[in-house]
């Protein structure tokens, strides 16, 4: 195999690594892409791999991980949640897959993450209505919560695929 079909394989084999654990968060997919990018400087040279594009990298990788915790701020704020089901929906991404392994298998995955959101938003709410004394939450207050929740889930992990496209896009443009 010629180096330019094994830079494209590298290229490959990173975004999709990197969309797959975009979309299953056990690892941040960005570092996948990254990961990618230093296996393409070996490969071609780094003086391939001009400043520019590490410095854009690095930008790249703050955004995506900052993205998950703007998105659940937003999203359950947006709706009324305090700052407990905010962590607690933050914590769930990463619980709910770990949790619903026993009972699906390798499809707890994909739906561990947004349900575990969901519920960790919902058990934060709670604690934080108990702690302050107020009210218990009502079923509408849930389902706001819980839909604010998986709102924040999908945006969030949309625009980290955005930025995974934005990060390859930009490594197939300098490795060419």
């Amino acid at each position: 195999m010629d180096t330019d079909t094994i830079v494209l394989l590298v290229i490959t084999v990173a975004a999709l690594a990197g969309a797959f654990f975009t979309v299953v968060p056990v690892l941040p997919g960005t570092l996948f892409v990254v990961a990618g990018a230093v296996a393409c400087g070996a490969l071609l040279g780094w003086d391939e791999l001009p400043v520019w594009f590490w410095a854009v990298q690095a930008v790249l990788v703050a955004i995506y991980l900052l993205i998950d915790n703007i998105a659940q701020l937003l999203g359950v704020k947006r709706v009324g949640g305090s700052r407990q089901a905010m962590w607690g929906g933050a914590i769930g991404v990463f619980v709910g897959p770990l949790v619903l392994a026993l009972l699906l298998g390798p499809f707890a995955l994909f739906i561990g993450p947004p349900i575990g959101a969901v519920a960790g938003t919902l058990i934060g709410e709670e604690r934080a209505r108990r702690t302050a004394g107020t009210q218990p939450a009502t079923d509408r207050d849930y389902r706001r919560l819980g839909v604010g929740a998986l709102l924040a889930f999908v945006i969030g992990t949309t625009t980290k695929l955005v930025v995974i496209a934005i990060q390859t896009g930009l490594l197939i443009y300098v490795a060419r």
